[in-house]
């Protein structure tokens, strides 16, 4: 027989979803009918109070309507408040007994308990074969960094999804769950996938930034996974994990590459603003600036209110933070993107066209004058068989302009600005116009959630130079 306290912690304990094995097939935890009722009935009285209280203001009107708040009335609903929380109470009881009388469920809740008062090594193992729900996940690392974003729960609809995709990383990659916790309290969910001695790429770090309503578990992380990269995935809120990847995990800031995707680019080029010695920065299908976004969204008469909620509430400005960042950049454009156009099947509308060309103007200034200015812009404006067109046009000599940037590099400095084509005729700083755009972006046939195939996926383009070169 369970002890007293046993039930009573089981009462209010996390609720266990599967057991990992040691393949892919899934083994989901299988309550009892009494802690699957218990937990149905605790589940449906809270969306019921979350419910109450957020349309508290209208209930409360109606009930006073009726007459509820008079004498009798509030015997009516003394009785009905008495009468759920006997069942409330009884639901829990229920679950507490289930579960204290549960082998699996106290396996579970035993290493749980270990883990919360010390996370050895052997007992993260053990933690590890076990899903459940993520409050309860034990905090591995805390964030001195702040963080401005409120946590949003994911859909229940979605619940489904997630777990499978989680089960997939866990299962067939051997990902490690992590919780990460920032200094004012959001809890981070994050999944690591080590490939450090299994694979060429493996001693460098991927962390994928995900987009608007992305998840780790089933969002942009499979590509660099595949591609053989150590991986670090995480959900919002927060950005504690560059600072978890350095401290907690052992990479060096100089491997460590950073991915996102469209919104993703936001918090992947912040990471890189404050962290310059990054290895790289790749952004798949972003923009420049949301507020042309948001704009063209709106009804025109809208504009002037959209364009002060966004510059003083959500202000998004990607090349702001990219502009800060001293590294190797790579973007990747949607040729059939329908959400970071402003036009519909326009490729010149394509915001990512803008954040090359404010990039590669603010780094290469004496190339980009207003000439090569628009023939990038009408570079972008095409795809690759007319962008192969315009290379022969202008004799682009790929080996030429490479050794002429390493020419500069030795003698000057990496840094941005350069000042490399102060001395080139005007056909001469097209050539090299057009090869800075070949390098710094690439083109990806498809529309905005696909998921970017691993070939694709590369360490973006730097000048390299011999290793006698001196800098300075």
């Amino acid at each position: 027989m369970s002890s007293l306290k046993t039930i009573w912690d089981c009462m209010f304990s996390p609720k266990l979803i599967k057991i990992y094995g040691n393949g892919p097939v899934e083994k989901l935890y299988q309550p009892s009918t009494l802690e699957k009722w218990g937990d149905q009935v605790i589940n449906s009285l809270y969306v019921m109070w979350k419910f109450g209280v957020y349309t508290s203001p209208f209930l409360v009107g109606i009930l006073y309507q009726r007459g509820y708040f008079e004498p009798e009335g509030l015997v009516t609903l003394t009785k009905l408040v008495t009468s759920v929380g006997v069942i409330l109470v009884v639901s829990f009881c229920f679950r507490g007994l289930s579960r204290a009388q549960n082998p699996t469920y106290q396996n579970f809740f035993s290493t749980l308990q270990s883990s919360q008062k010390k996370m050895t090594p052997a007992i993260k193992q053990q933690l590890n074969m076990y899903d459940f729900e993520f409050t309860a996940w034990p905090v591995e690392y805390k964030s001195d960094s702040n963080s401005q974003l409120a946590w949003v729960p994911p859909l229940n609809a979605l619940e489904q999804s997630l777990l499978q995709g989680r089960s997939r990383l866990i299962e067939l990659y051997r990902g490690e769950r992590f919780k990460i916790q920032t200094s004012d309290n959001n809890e981070i969910d994050t999944m690591f996938i080590n490939k450090r001695n299994a694979s060429p790429n493996g001693n460098t770090l991927v962390i994928c930034c995900e987009g608007n309503a992305g998840f780790y578990e089933i969002g942009i992380a499979i590509t660099p996974i595949e591609a053989g990269y150590s991986v670090l995935g995480w959900n919002h809120p927060g950005f504690g994990g560059s600072t978890f990847a350095i401290n907690k995990l052992g990479f060096k800031v100089e491997n460590i590459l950073l991915f996102g995707w469209s919104i993703g680019g936001y918090t992947a080029t912040w990471a890189a603003m404050n962290y310059p010695e990054m290895k790289g920065i790749i952004l798949d299908a972003t923009f420049d600036d949301i507020l042309p976004l948001a704009v063209s969204h709106m009804p025109s008469w809208w504009e002037p209110i959209v364009h002060f909620a966004i510059r003083e509430h959500v202000n998004l400005n990607i090349f702001e933070q990219l502009s800060k960042y001293p590294g190797p950049v790579l973007l990747i454009r949607r040729t059939e993107d329908e959400v970071i156009c402003l036009k519909e099947n326009d490729l010149s509308s394509n915001r990512g066209n803008h954040l090359l060309a404010k990039l590669l103007c603010l780094r290469y200034p004496c190339i980009y004058n207003d000439a090569q200015t628009h023939l990038l812009m009408d570079y972008l404006a095409v795809t690759q068989g007319t962008q192969d067109e315009l290379f022969k046009r202008y004799s682009v000599d790929e080996n030429m302009c490479q050794s002429l940037l390493q020419s500069y590099v030795s003698e000057y400095s990496k840094s941005y600005p350069m000042k490399i084509g102060e001395e080139f005729t005007n056909h001469e700083k097209s050539r090299m116009a057009l090869f800075l755009a070949r390098k710094y972006m690439k083109d990806f046939k498809s529309s905005h959630c696909v998921n970017l195939p691993s070939e694709i996926f590369q360490i973006p383009w730097d000048v390299n130079v011999e290793s006698d070169f001196v800098f300075t």
